[in-house]
């Protein structure tokens, strides 16, 4: 018996050395403390625990539905289980729950796999994210054949693992600089993959309001820029750039600028460049580190303003200026300007170009700098060496709003054409020439019929009625406003329009469709961008933002969720679900949260005082507020699960774990207990002894989302339920973006009553009573 306790004990030393040595490798591929990791594997979760352990990662469980309870159970035994771990079953479709693109590291275990490559593919976040399968399975061929590319072996403790990465897409898009697409002034992304509908990907980014907002969204990074104008109208006396994993939102780093004023962000392959009042930094993309920063008196003595900067074809072009002020009179003189090339790994500069005095506008396109001077001059230059290519004279001005940018190989300024190679003018008409799609707006007293044309040939897609306002917030329906009205700037990619209603309108050009998103509400300044194949926004320091104060991202969703495949039965059975259930609540007792539907806060009963402590229990997590029937006390908690407490000797009869937090008090009906929770289901259990009766999904698919670094549904049932003569209601969702439900079911059996998903908005009195789409 000794030996076998020897034995035993050596081979768990071993056991623990084997999960270290494959923790440490896995850390090495994903190299960033913070990240998203799903787990494939079987009943035994030591990996997903240590991964947890050893970082601050976030750690996604999938097993097989038999070994769901004993799973939960060892991880709670570590005391962690909701605390940046937890595990569920398979869903009962064939996708995954998880959006394109989020997983830093998927591990697929040798015998665990359930679902198929191309899902698992699907989630993996191309370039960064890694897929580690365990065992030789056959995988490498069939992940070869979806496009991943081996990234190494390792043996440790006997057993083989393989890693894979994913290449980036063709079609993702990179929304390059501030307030543009790129260094030629494009306000419009060519970008295949982004295209609708969409379904909210993650949030994050907190409560910093500004002005600047994400002003890029590149190379699989979303640039946060925080400063200027802040909530409340007050500026910022520090500026800070951070920046965010594109795909699941996780932040990545954080520097301060050495100065809060300046302006505009731009980002390359390797760096990103800010302007820091004086100084233009650099930082690493990957890091945050400092690579240079440079005072405008380091280009050229002369020079103390940073105006604009670009970068295309590793050139970094830059706009400096001298500041003339006459000290008199208080006014600005014109002042000298210069153009240069910086090389962007050093910021040297390559050559430098002085310019007549005055404002002026320029661009970085096609390997060429064109520069306009109001009443002088358009000029082009070589962007490799600086020479003057050509220079035509300029009569007229131009507004800011007009610009300057190059598109179809013209130069287009004061919205006048020129040739780019050239400078020759051109007719107007050759805007017009090679457009994708062309619009056609009709507005009348009830909004706008936009009539949507594909091609030369003006192949027309469809039509759609806008408007400004989707639906009257007291009758929920349509006021009829026309929707171009607000401040926001509109954006466009190949396939979308944005423009802005109380929140966003996204045209689908594809299929003459509208997607109504008013909490996504995107920054003045920036309007929404898109890239890595996504689409963001950032809280505004404006007054007239919208509730959701926090950076969102959209990720594309198949049209066969909505239309094409048949959707996975929402209401799952129990063991106890034909059971006889008996039980009422009597008037003195608390059967949910303040008491009834009503929130009244009171009853009837009395209290002896002086009041004294009869027990207490320790219970994991962040409590609700307690129900209290028939001498048991129902609690929820955001460590996924739900408790029974003895209310006479305060201990524990039962507990259910959830698949996600419980945020509001349980609600107690005729012996059975009723729980909202953020994995997307509400769950009805026997009050007495915690048997699952059903449990029902709001949504038609289970979809998750990261919500500030925390996988919950796109669809929570965060408000809990009520129940009125039989009928349970509730509601789940978070955004318009995604759609929220509302819904009535039979309360004993969740039967559906009525539900509001083919209501949309709301239209007429009829839609009102079966349940208005908010």
């Amino acid at each position: 018996m000794k030996y076998l306790r020897l034995l035993f004990m050596l081979c768990f030393c071993i056991s623990l050395a084997a999960s270290e040595a494959l923790v440490k490798e896995l850390k090495q591929h994903i190299g960033s403390e913070r990240a998203f990791v799903v787990c494939l594997t079987d009943k035994d979760q030591s990996l997903p625990i240590a991964l947890r352990a050893a970082s601050q990662f976030y750690v996604h469980g999938l097993v097989k539905a038999e070994h769901k309870r004993g799973a939960r159970e060892q991880i709670d035994k570590e005391g962690v289980y909701g605390d940046r771990l937890f595990v569920e079953a398979y869903p009962g479709s064939k996708r995954l729950s998880y959006p394109d693109y989020c997983a830093n590291l998927i591990f697929v275990s040798e015998s665990a796999q359930e679902t198929s490559w191309d899902e698992i593919v699907r989630v993996l976040m191309p370039e960064r994210g890694v897929l580690c399968v365990e065992g030789n399975n056959g995988a490498a061929q069939t992940l070869a054949a979806l496009g991943l590319q081996p990234a190494g072996n390792k043996s440790i403790d006997g057993k083989t693992y393989a890693y894979f990465k994913r290449p980036r897409p063709a079609g993702m898009g990179d929304w390059n600089h501030d307030r543009r697409v790129n260094a030629a002034n494009d306000r419009v992304l060519d970008a295949d993959r982004i295209r609708g509908p969409f379904h909210t990907a993650w949030t994050n980014m907190g409560h910093s309001f500004s002005k600047f907002g994400i002003p890029v969204a590149a190379y699989g990074y979303t640039i946060l820029r925080s400063g200027g104008i802040l909530d409340k109208r007050k500026k910022s006396s520090t500026c800070t750039i951070t920046a965010f994993n594109g795909y699941n939102g996780f932040q990545e780093w954080k520097v301060t600028l050495p100065e809060p004023d300046g302006i505009d962000l731009v980002v390359s392959e390797k760096h990103v460049f800010a302007n820091a009042g004086t100084q233009l930094c650099a930082y690493h993309l990957k890091n945050g580190k400092e690579a240079w920063a440079l005072k405008a008196s380091d280009v050229d003595p002369k020079m103390t303003m940073w105006v604009k900067y670009a970068y295309a074809n590793n050139a970094l072009l830059v706009h400096l200026t001298e500041k003339k002020v006459d000290k008199i009179h208080k006014n600005s003189l014109p002042a000298e300007s210069i153009v240069a090339n910086l090389d962007p790994v050093t910021g040297k500069a390559r050559w430098s170009k002085t310019l007549n005095p005055g404002p002026y506008q320029c661009l970085l396109a096609d390997g060429k700098v064109f520069v306009a001077i109001p009443h002088t001059s358009l000029s082009a230059y070589a962007a490799d060496s600086g020479e003057e290519l050509w220079q035509i004279p300029m009569k007229h001005g131009v507004s800011k709003s007009k610009g300057l940018y190059l598109t179809n190989n013209y130069i287009v300024y004061n919205r006048v054409p020129y040739d780019a190679s050239n400078g020759e003018q051109q007719k107007q008409d050759v805007l017009k020439q090679g457009g994708l799609y062309a619009f056609t707006h009709n507005k009348d007293a009830t909004g706008v019929q936009t009539t949507i044309a594909k091609g030369d040939n003006k192949e027309v897609i469809g039509s759609v009625k806008v408007f400004r306002d989707p639906y009257d917030p007291k009758t929920g329906i349509p006021e009829g406003s026309w929707c171009y009205g607000r401040c926001i700037v509109r954006t466009e990619t190949t396939h979308c329009k944005f423009f802005s209603s109380y929140g966003t309108m996204i045209l689908d050009k594809l299929h003459a469709r509208l997607y109504a998103a008013e909490g996504f509400r995107a920054n003045c300044r920036t309007g929404v961008i898109a890239g890595n194949g996504m689409v963001y926004n950032s809280a505004s320091g404006c007054s007239c933002s919208y509730a959701i104060k926090a950076g969102i991202a959209l990720v594309p969703v198949s049209m066969d969720m909505y239309e094409g495949e048949k959707a996975p039965a929402q209401l799952q059975k129990g063991p106890a679900y034909k059971a006889a259930i008996n039980g009422v609540a009597t008037e003195t007792d608390w059967p949910m949260y303040r008491r009834d539907n009503a929130r009244t806060s009171g009853g009837p009963g009395s209290l002896q005082l002086p009041l004294q402590s009869a027990w207490s229990a320790r219970l994991k997590g962040k409590l609700t507020p307690a129900a209290a029937v028939n001498d048991l006390v129902f609690i929820g908690s955001d460590a996924h699960r739900v408790y029974a407490i003895d209310a006479s000797t305060g201990a524990i009869k039962w507990q259910k774990f959830t698949g996600g937090k419980v945020l509001v008090t349980p609600t107690y009906w005729q012996g059975r207990l009723f729980v909202g929770c953020e994995d997307g289901y509400v769950y009805s259990y026997k009050a007495d002894d915690g048997q699952l009766i059903w449990r029902f999904r709001a949504s038609p698919y289970d979809r998750r989302m990261l919500d500030f670094g925390e996988l919950r549904s796109n669809w929570p049932v965060n408000g809990g339920v009520i129940i009125d003569e039989g009928i349970l209601y509730f509601y789940a969702g978070l955004s318009s973006a995604d759609k929220v439900y509302v819904y009535a079911l039979d309360a004993k059996t969740a039967d559906i009553k009525w539900v509001n998903n083919d209501a949309g908005f709301a239209t007429t009195e009829e839609n009102l009573r079966t349940g208005a789409s908010p």
